[in-house]
């Protein structure tokens, strides 16, 4: 499936042909990360401003879901820790549970604009604030927690910093990868390998061989983070 500011397509052979799946779209300047969650037969699906939508996406005919409570926010990313569906949106954390979205947001010092979520079976729930950086969510204290300072700023960067993309790598728990805004300059990609609690610059970046060429060198602006399968 593919989400653009057009509306929801699916391809069932590698991209030759695609077909419109429904009316939902995300028109935006940044993108948000995780915005399509397969859940079984069902496709979560993350919008601008309308909200979450649950699609029969291997349907013929999809039918389209709405989860209400969202509209009118930014929903930035989707994950599920256990059999719980939470969305990470400009106005903090919501939960969907008893046919509604639940606020989660108790621990957050200060901000609620989070850019970014994501969860694995072992490692938990994180999720990033744009200015306080990286956060975990703990079920049992039904809070978020922060398990260390913000990354080190290398030399010649000037603070503050400001957050946009995560992602865990699902081979190793507790390896978090951390990438600085877009509009935050240079760009910045951190990587702990203790959940959080401490975290070092990632220096070596190469284009991927299958890739377009590209001029720049180096890292370029993150908007989302993700491991090949």
């Amino acid at each position: 499936a593919i989400l653009t500011d057009g509306g929801l397509f699916r391809s069932r052979d590698g991209g030759e042909t695609i077909v419109l799946l429904a009316d939902l779209a995300y028109a935006d300047r940044f993108f948000g990360s995780q915005l399509l969650l397969p859940l079984g037969e069902q496709l979560a699906v993350a919008t601008r401003t309308k909200g979450v939508f649950l699609v029969s996406w291997r349907q013929d005919a999809p039918v389209v879901t709405a989860l209400p409570g969202l509209a009118g926010r930014k929903v930035n990313s989707l994950a599920v820790l256990g059999d719980e569906l939470f969305a990470a949106t400009n106005t903090g954390a919501r939960v969907w549970r008893g046919g509604q979205w639940l606020p989660v947001n108790q621990g957050l010092s200060s901000g609620k604009n989070l850019t970014d979520m994501a969860a694995t079976p072992d490692s938990g729930l994180f999720a990033v604030e744009e200015k306080s950086g990286l956060w975990r969510y703990s079920p049992g204290k039904k809070a978020w927690e922060r398990l260390g300072p913000l990354p080190q700023l290398p030399p010649g960067a000037k603070g503050p910093l400001r957050f946009k993309a995560l992602a865990l790598d699902p081979a190793t728990p507790g390896r978090v990868f951390l990438a600085t805004h877009p509009e935050y300059w240079p760009y910045l990609l951190f990587v702990s390998d203790n959940g959080g609690q401490g975290f070092s610059l990632v220096e070596d970046f190469s284009l991927a061989p299958q890739a377009p060429p590209n001029y720049p060198k180096g890292l370029e602006s993150v908007e989302a983070l993700a491991f090949a399968p």
